[in-house]
């Protein structure tokens, strides 16, 4: 007994001391600010008071916490804008977005992200908009402040935005399920800021945010995160569909987010209010973007839920069919992504910003001081050593993406090791392909040949390099290029549920009776095709109708055929079919015409007969042909819905070669057919073929021994 006596006492005498020990740790760290707080101070100008007096009001130990959050808070706020033009605002505009807001929570109140996006409520919502335009709210675009629109947070937020944004943080810790289980870094890098993307000023306050979107995303407290992405969507959607146009020519730093045709809105302001909106209401939401996709050019943001809140999908906070859904495995959604990238409320050491030498160039890309490449949490990554032996000044070696906009695009950074004469990259993501450069001044220079990490579980490490020769052994081969762009596997998904698709005729206008012509029994191919039909029998109505089980009908283009022969008057020529190599050169059937129902002039605007391989009438189940008297069709021509990346008629196009850091012109020719031909091309070697005239979806390819085009990603095997 005395025994266990002796312990608990040596336990509650080890307790006081630690507890008197942090209390005094708080209490130095309050009394003493540090470096870091005193140059964030000596940048506030004659706004230091305010800044001053909001830290002395958790200058004590019983708000030690607070105090190292105020601290975060303060020390970073040199990095971020803060404009209030809450002053400079026409009422009117308040009062619209008031009465909206009003309507709306009325009608869906309570109600599932699913009883929402309903046909009633689109009625409902209608009759919101007009009665809101009826109204003819005069609103005036009133100037902004004069303060210096240069000037940074800390030299103009005031104390009372500073304590209202600190002590809203502090409830939702204690009131949220998913912030109270937060650390306390991320709790101060996502809850605490005013803000969370640099250079993207938000005016209203955690709690003004919090007021407005919570009763939307968190119905009757109850919290979903899927459902709330899905019911802060059509909130947005929704409330832009009753207010309309963005009234103003600038912009104030909320209210735009509430209305369409806000200049320069882009998906960076939608992640960014997203991010701002869910952290407000407890939700832990960062921001993520990439530069580069694997084969598709352009950038996107989004929105990301932090680990603290369950292991979720990055995810379009606007986007109708992606919403943040939780994972058992990172590596599941992002095949088609190259690096990722988070902002931070924080500069970030390890960026760019901070690691290059005080005169090298960073690209634009990737010279934010706030970014973290975040890749690793997304996808499978693996490190790699790459030599570099070229002399430079910099600190900094990159891995550029190819981009048929920019030819490369830079989306991962290393440092140089200038004693080994190596570049070691930590985000390195297999079976993509990365061009090793640096920079000489704001020019690109390679260091290295263009590689990809193959995995490979027959070698030690699990991969294998393969690199694109600069010396490549020429073919004298002909060469037929009929794409610039391998075939997209939703795309091939989607002409794969068409099989089972029918033709069918009938004399009845209700299809209560017919007869089935034709059923798809293979995939199609993402070109213009002709099947040939049995039939002998004339009837006043054709469809063609989608399997019950796949029942959207994405065919890009439908033509009914029939003899010339018959000498019917609703006729037109047909559309020529693709030809994609010099074998399928033949003379059109000159006893083969197109059947119309009406004229050509009525009916191009439809998806189906619009000449557009990218639209198709994918919300019907059926196309109809309906005649004023029987007819006989004998055959359709048809293609699938597809990205148009073939080679088109009558458009230019340019052949090049990549060699030692430039893609060099090889040859250009104007497409007779939907092909190009060219001959002596080299194996091993990177070509690209770009359309001069339209377009931009491009993706570099190589030759194989047999003259085949085989693109990036399509096949990742030895071209010799």
């Amino acid at each position: 007994m005395l025994k266990k006596l002796a312990i608990y006492t040596i336990l509650i005498v080890g307790i006081i001391i630690s507890l008197k020990f942090y209390l005094q740790a708080d209490k130095k760290d309050s009394e003493q600010p540090n470096e870091k707080l005193e140059l964030a101070l000596s940048q506030a100008g004659p706004n230091r008071p305010e800044i001053e007096r909001f830290l002395s009001l958790y200058r004590k130990p019983e708000d030690s916490l607070k105090f190292r959050a105020a601290k975060h808070l303060v020390e970073n706020l040199m990095y971020h804008e803060y404009q209030d033009e809450s002053k400079n605002i026409d009422p009117n505009l308040s009062k619209k977005i008031h009465l909206a807001d009003s309507l709306y929570y009325q009608a869906v109140k309570g109600k599932s992200s699913n009883e929402i996006n309903s046909m009633s409520m689109a009625d409902s919502i209608a009759k919101f908009s007009k009665y809101i335009n009826s109204l003819n709210l005069t609103i005036t675009d009133l100037p902004g402040r004069k303060a210096n629109p240069e000037a940074t947070a800390i030299e103009n937020i005031s104390y009372e935005t500073l304590r209202q944004q600190l002590e809203r943080s502090f409830e939702l810790r204690e009131s949220s399920p998913l912030v109270s289980k937060m650390s306390f870094t991320d709790f101060c890098e996502y809850i605490v800021p005013f803000q969370a993307r640099f250079g993207k000023s938000i005016r209203k306050s955690s709690k003004e945010l919090s007021d407005f979107i919570s009763k939307y995303i968190i119905p009757n407290g109850h919290l979903d995160i899927t459902e709330a992405a899905k019911l802060y969507r059509l909130a947005i959607y929704n409330l832009r569909y009753i207010l309309g146009n963005y009234p103003l020519k600038r912009r104030v730093g909320y209210e735009e987010v509430l209305f369409t045709n806000v200049p320069n809105w882009d998906c960076f302001d939608i992640s960014n209010y997203a991010a701002a909106f869910f952290n407000a209401a407890g939700i832990p939401t960062a921001t993520e973007y990439n530069m580069a996709f694997k084969m598709l050019p352009g950038r996107h943001s989004l929105c990301a839920i932090l680990d603290d809140a369950g292991h979720y999908t990055i995810f379009s906070p606007e986007g109708f069919d992606y919403f943040p859904q939780q994972m058992s495995e990172k590596f599941e959604k992002y095949d088609g992504w190259m690096n990722l990238y988070r902002i931070h409320y924080t500069p970030q050491t390890d960026a760019p910003h901070f690691l290059k030498s005080a005169h090298e160039f960073v690209p634009t890309e990737l010279a934010n001081p706030f970014i973290e490449d975040v890749t690793s949490k997304r996808m499978e990554t693996i490190s790699l050593e790459l030599p570099f032996k070229a002399e430079t000044n910099n600190k900094l070696a990159y891995l550029a993406s190819f981009n048929s906009q920019e030819e490369m695009v830079p989306i991962t950074w290393a440092e140089i090791n200038k004693d080994k004469k190596t570049a070691n990259f930590f985000n390195v993501i297999p079976n993509r392909l990365y061009f090793p450069i640096y920079y000489k001044g704001n020019s690109i220079e390679v260091f290295g040949k263009p590689f990809m990490m193959i995995k490979d579980n027959s070698v030690e490490n699990g991969y294998v390099k393969r690199e694109y020769n600069d010396f490549p052994t020429p073919s004298n081969n002909e060469v037929i290029i009929s794409r610039k762009f391998p075939r997209k596997e939703h795309m091939i998904k989607i002409a794969q549920d068409l099989r089972g698709t029918i033709l069918a005729g009938s004399n009845d206008a209700s299809f209560n009776k017919m007869d089935t012509l034709y059923t798809l029994d293979f995939e199609l191919q993402p070109r213009f095709q002709e099947i040939a039909l049995k039939n002998e029998k004339p009837y006043k109505f054709y469809r063609i109708i989608a399997p019950e089980e796949k029942p959207n009908l994405f065919l890009s283009e439908i033509q009914f055929l029939t003899k010339k022969s018959f000498n019917y008057s609703n006729v037109t020529k047909p559309s020529p079919l693709h030809v994609l190599a010099p074998s399928e050169i033949k003379a059109e059937d000159p006893n083969i015409v197109r059947l119309l129902a009406e004229g050509l002039d009525k009916i191009s605007g439809l998806p189906e007969y619009d000449e557009s391989m990218e639209t198709a009438p994918g919300s019907s189940r059926w196309v109809a042909l309906n005649l004023k008297e029987k007819q006989i069709v004998t055959k359709i021509r048809i293609a699938p819905i597809n990205a148009n990346n073939g080679i088109l008629v009558n458009d230019k196009y340019l052949l090049l070669v990549y060699d030692k850091g430039s893609w060099v012109p090889v040859e250009e020719q104007v497409a007779k057919y939907n092909y190009l031909k060219f001959k002596n091309l080299s194996l091993g070697a990177l070509y690209w073929v770009k359309n001069l005239t339209r377009g931009k979806e491009e993706i570099p390819f190589t030759i194989d021994r047999y003259g085949k085009q085989n693109f990036i990603y399509e096949s990742a095997t030895d071209p010799t």
